[in-house]
């Protein structure tokens, strides 16, 4: 298990309207942050640099990865299926879940993840401009080192969030 806290290597796949704010934000605290999306590189801005076309290249490249897809099939595509970024050699330590979900995907998730791959489940709330300004309000659940290991980059993207402990369901 890489310690996320140490490394500050973390992906943000999904740079949408919330995906694209929150990764700036822990850019902006100073960690080290790489965006994905199927949308080209192009469209992105002054983040354009920062972004990372390909996968595969994503996944290697970092350490904990955020997922901001829209749903069920978006995730599993992200994972496991279209990108893959799980099925790599060497695939991030970390997925945090911050789509909402419904809580029957996150077993189905869990499942499909290579071992050691720490797994939270954190939908957020709050509107792109809430993003924008960190304060999102995350709703944390994972185990208590996965959830301490990212209090920091939590905070950068919202001034307040809730932590509920509990195991991922088999």
């Amino acid at each position: 298990m890489i310690a996320v806290e140490e490394t500050r290597v973390f992906g943000m796949a999904g740079c949408g309207a919330m995906g694209l704010p929150m990764a700036e934000r822990l850019l902006d605290a100073g960690f080290e942050v790489w965006g994905f999306d199927i949308r080209p590189v192009s469209e992105f801005g002054t983040f354009a640099r920062r972004m990372i076309a390909d996968p595969v290249e994503f996944a290697n490249r970092i350490d904990c990865v955020f997922s901001v897809v829209r749903d069920r099939r978006q995730t599993l595509d992200l994972c496991f299926d279209r990108q893959a970024i799980f099925s790599v050699e060497d695939p991030p330590g970390t997925l945090v879940l911050c789509s909402t979900l419904s809580p029957r995907v996150i077993p189905e998730v869990a499942a499909r993840l290579p071992a050691g791959t720490d797994l939270l489940d954190a939908p957020m709330s709050g509107a792109p401009h809430r993003a924008r300004n960190g304060t999102l309000t995350f709703m944390v659940g994972g185990s208590t080192a996965s959830v301490t290991a990212l209090k920091h980059p939590f905070k950068a993207m919202g001034g307040v969030f809730t932590i509920s402990v509990s195991a991922v369901p088999a």
